[in-house]
């Protein structure tokens, strides 16, 4: 019987596209840049054709060098290794990071999601496929030390507002999350709007770009 021949590409698109702005109902799940998709018999299997270069985009490449002046690093190539991020979130980084190199110095910062191949592979647009989301990591994260990124981030809101959003995934990790972390993001709607409405009405500093 004739064996049949299997184009690897074609595993990447095997299941339907699922509706826009909702969380996938099953897993792709990330290792490092490695992506991993899940079978029919609920199997993890690895994606031979995880993307693992950097787009060399215009506004990743700025944010990059902003991270080595201020001493923080990048997981990987997560920052667009699913295509370049956008020129207000990358301002909007840039200022966040320094502030928290301000008011913080000692705290030390990885960049662990962006414009990246996992998020990609969710099937459904958001804000990090759009060039307009960026995850990252803070340590130490003790709960004192989580509370004065809050803060900070409380300031972007109010000062940014209604553009700047933000998520705390180390209290409240979404269904697509994998792993503690905070979650900004830019553009109006009702993303973290639970919030900006915290910062609007409590936060005792409001910041702009810089």
């Amino acid at each position: 019987m004739p064996i049949k021949q299997i184009n690897t590409a074609d595993l990447l698109f095997r299941n339907p596209p699922r509706p826009i702005g909702g969380p996938p109902s099953s897993g792709v799940t990330r290792s490092g840049t490695v992506s991993q998709t899940t079978s029919t018999k609920g199997e993890i299997k690895n994606n031979p054709m995880a993307k693992s270069i950097s787009g060399g985009g215009p506004n990743a490449t700025r944010l990059r060098e902003a991270l080595t002046q201020l001493g923080y690093r990048e997981k990987g190539i997560e920052i667009d290794n699913g295509g370049d991020i956008s020129t207000n979130m990358t301002d909007a980084c840039i200022s966040v990071f320094k502030k928290i190199k301000e008011l913080h110095p000692t705290y030390k910062i990885i960049v662990s999601g962006g414009n990246d191949f996992y998020h990609h592979q969710l099937g459904y647009i958001s804000r990090h496929t759009t060039g307009n989301a960026m995850d990252f990591v803070v340590h130490p994260h003790e709960d004192h030390d989580l509370d004065n990124v809050v803060n900070i981030l409380r300031g972007f809101a109010k000062g940014l507002n209604p553009n700047f959003r933000f998520i705390d995934e180390y209290r409240h990790l979404t269904s697509a999350g994998t792993g503690n972390h905070f979650h900004m993001s830019w553009g109006k709607g009702t993303e973290g709007q639970a919030s900006l409405t915290e910062a609007l009405n409590n936060s005792p500093v409001s910041y702009n770009m810089t």
